[in-house]
């Protein structure tokens, strides 16, 4: 079941977020026919990116961009407060990776590169952030990216399993972060105990077919856990014919016109889902016809 959890550990005072995201994950990775690798960290930045997202206590999107001198080249996922999550990888192609879990996708990464996160505010206002890649393993550089952009330490873990022969076999991520008075020892005992490969990965492949509600039961039977948001989790593409054309407008009236010359058509393909859209001769001269003359 794909969806995102909130939880508060009320005697901690810290705050928790889980998403389990494996359907829309693979639906992105499908669309773009991503080799194993490549479908690998598209699953942990669908996985992020809803929890970043998930931080918002009004309704937002937010953007998550990777630029990486790897063969990846880079990935970029969008998603909203309401569970919407689109994205895609630069190079889909990539099926290099290695043995150890926590590095598995180092060599699609490369060497050097960097994470930045646009969020929209709301009536026009955006902010965006970045840092340098240090790690070269998502999961450890959005964490480093929120202790140092936001100031809030953070537990993040991104988990990718395999199973049946599907590589994005389970995807599913958790954010713990301590409130004004919450419990660092707490915190610190918890990103020791979640760790990548430990807890969390455990936890995750238990769960298997469960949704966020039930996985964060297991990551905390022992503590009182209020829970505090749900949504269902879900791919979705906002791109549709209005969008193109608003897009071919952009061009100007000259950029059109030659267009029309040459081809006598558009075709316009959505990086985020593939699909193609055709804009006819008699499209093209319709928003020629409507813009001020050159």
């Amino acid at each position: 079941m794909d969806e995102l959890a909130g939880g508060l550990l009320k005697a901690l005072d810290l705050r928790v977020l889980v998403v389990c995201c494996t359907g829309a994950a693979r639906t992105i990775a499908t669309k773009h026919g991503a080799a194993p690798a490549a479908a690998g960290v598209l699953g942990q930045g669908v996985a992020a990116g809803l929890l970043l997202a998930g931080l918002s206590k009004s309704e937002s999107r937010l953007n998550l961009q990777l630029e990486c001198d790897g063969p990846l080249r880079g990935m970029f996922v969008d998603a909203d407060t309401d569970g919407n999550v689109r994205g895609y990888v630069k190079n889909p192609a990539v099926q290099v990776q290695v043995a150890s879990r926590e590095f598995r996708f180092r060599p699609a990464l490369g060497n050097s590169g960097f994470l930045s996160v646009l969020r929209d505010l709301g009536n026009g206002e955006y902010y965006r952030s970045s840092v340098e890649l240090q790690a070269l393993e998502l999961g450890a550089d959005v964490e480093r990216y929120l202790e140092q952009s936001d100031q809030v330490e953070s537990v993040l873990r991104l988990e990718v399993q395999e199973s049946g022969g599907e590589v994005l076999g389970r995807v599913a991520g958790l954010l713990l972060q301590p409130l004004p008075a919450g419990d660092r020892a707490a915190l610190a005992r918890f990103r020791e105990t979640l760790g990548q490969g430990g807890g969390f990965a455990r936890a995750v492949e238990d769960n298997d077919g469960g949704g966020a509600q039930a996985l964060l039961r297991r990551l905390f039977p022992g503590e009182e856990l209020e829970f505090t948001a749900r949504c269902p989790v879900q791919f979705r593409c906002r791109c549709n014919q209005d969008r193109v054309l608003n897009a071919l407008a952009a061009l100007g009236q000259a950029d059109l016109l030659s267009l029309m010359e040459e081809q006598g058509k558009a075709s316009v393909t959505c990086d985020f889902c593939a699909t193609v859209y055709e804009v006819d001769r008699a499209g093209l001269e319709s928003l020629v016809a409507r813009m001020e003359p050159a």
